[in-house]
């Protein structure tokens, strides 16, 4: 290859690279390369083939990397996009649910809205009526008077019966004191004072039979005015019941006495009030603190007595066709059927949590155990408690009942039964 010719062919951009010192003076000729500077150019170009060679794998590998990582955020992005989807729809879900139960409580509070406003409006009628029936029925008046006047009489009986003890403890007192002469003045002074204390005594009893009188007047007005609620109820136009129940299968009981309206007993007008007025009144009369705790008293005694009724009194000594005899405190009553003593009366009825007793086959509520066991006895056995000194017809719906009647009906009777059991 001559001068020349190398001058005529222009040089490639590799060769200019080699070639060429200045790049940017082609006029200048590089002088001939020795065999070394050539093969150490050689060497030096397979060296940065290789490294192009080992970028070029590397550049494929990371390729590979690059798509692997946009191939899993593409996956990732789309469960995410599927996972919102679901919340989404489960968001819409819950609003709906919330919707709905905001409607349903609406819907609750404009029905108790309007069940307050049927129940107001009820009560006032109730009330109207309970209003025009005590004024127009003069039965109910009536009736409301005598129970009145037999309570003041009862508690007038007591007081006179207090009033004759303390005078004739002062009688005896003076009379001893004049039988013993002047040598003992010192006893006679104590029992001088005893007698002043007794006076006391009398005077603070009378003050309170009168605030009795006044307690028992506001229960009694109460009871009234909730029975004539209760009588409207069950028998429309105000006329309450005034048929007596058929007693022709009680053996022994006289049956040819004839009582006028006026004549009934409490008894009789009790033994007509329907059950529900019957809770109304256990609810109302608690009112009348004085009166509630005689009559819780007098039903702890008689429960105390119940339990010894099957030892003082057993069906073995009665005779056949006669009533048996129940013992209450210090007299006694009589009861329809020999039965009554036979009874297992824990079957019928179960004590409660919060105190009292409930009947097994009608589920009414008692107090004490004598006041469920007559409630079992008169509207379960279809039995009934008798006065052993008349023979009254009335329906006593208690035992208590018929010891109130022989109290008031049948006083001296009472205290001669009295004494007699005494002296037994």
């Amino acid at each position: 290859m001559t001068e020349n010719s190398i001058g005529n062919h222009e040089p490639t951009p590799k060769r200019q690279k080699i070639d060429s010192i200045n790049p940017s003076t082609p006029e200048i000729r590089s002088p001939r390369t020795s065999k070394w500077e050539s093969s150490c150019l050689i060497r030096e170009l397979e060296v940065y083939r290789t490294r192009l060679s080992n970028t070029e794998v590397a550049m494929g590998h990371l390729q590979k990397m690059k798509e692997e990582v946009e191939r899993a955020f593409l996956e990732r992005e789309q469960m995410l996009e599927m996972q919102l989807r679901v919340e989404g729809d489960t968001m819409r879900n819950l609003e709906d649910r919330l919707e709905l139960a905001k409607r349903g409580c609406e819907e609750i509070c404009e029905s108790e809205v309007t069940v307050e406003a049927e129940f107001f409006s009820r009560e006032t009628r109730i009330r109207e009526k309970i209003e025009s029936l005590f004024s127009e029925d003069p039965t109910l008046n009536r009736n409301a008077l005598f129970l009145q006047t037999e309570k003041i009489e009862n508690v007038e009986g007591q007081m006179m019966r207090m009033e004759m003890k303390v005078d004739g403890g002062l009688k005896k007192n003076m009379g001893t004191h004049e039988s013993q002469g002047p040598g003992r003045e010192g006893v006679d002074d104590s029992k001088i004072s005893r007698a002043d204390d007794l006076g006391n005594n009398n005077a603070i009893l009378l003050a309170r039979a009168r605030e009795l009188e006044k307690q028992l007047e506001s229960a009694k007005n109460t009871i009234l005015t909730f029975r004539q609620v209760e009588n409207e109820k069950n028998y429309p136009g105000g006329v309450g019941p005034t048929g007596q129940r058929d007693l022709g299968a009680v053996e022994g009981v006289d049956q040819s006495g004839e009582h006028e309206e006026n004549e009934r007993t409490p008894e009789i007008t009790a033994s007509r009030v329907p059950d529900g007025v019957t809770s109304v009144q256990d609810k109302l009369l608690p009112q009348a603190c004085g009166i509630c705790k005689d009559m819780k008293a007098s039903e702890d005694e008689g429960e105390r007595n119940s339990q010894q009724e099957s030892t003082n009194t057993s069906p073995d000594k009665l005779k056949k066709g006669e009533n048996s005899r129940l013992n209450i405190k210090n007299y006694y009553i009589l009861v329809s059927h020999p039965k009554f003593f036979e009874i297992n009366w824990e079957k019928y009825y179960r004590p409660v949590r919060c105190g009292g007793f409930t009947c097994t086959q009608c589920f009414q509520k008692k107090s004490s155990k004598s006041s469920m066991q007559d409630h079992i006895w008169i509207e379960h056995f279809k039995e009934r408690f008798l006065c052993p000194f008349c023979s009254n017809v009335s329906l006593f719906i208690s035992r208590y009942n018929v010891g109130y009647h022989i109290r008031t009906r049948h006083s001296s009777d009472f205290f001669t039964q009295q004494g007699g059991e005494g002296n037994a």
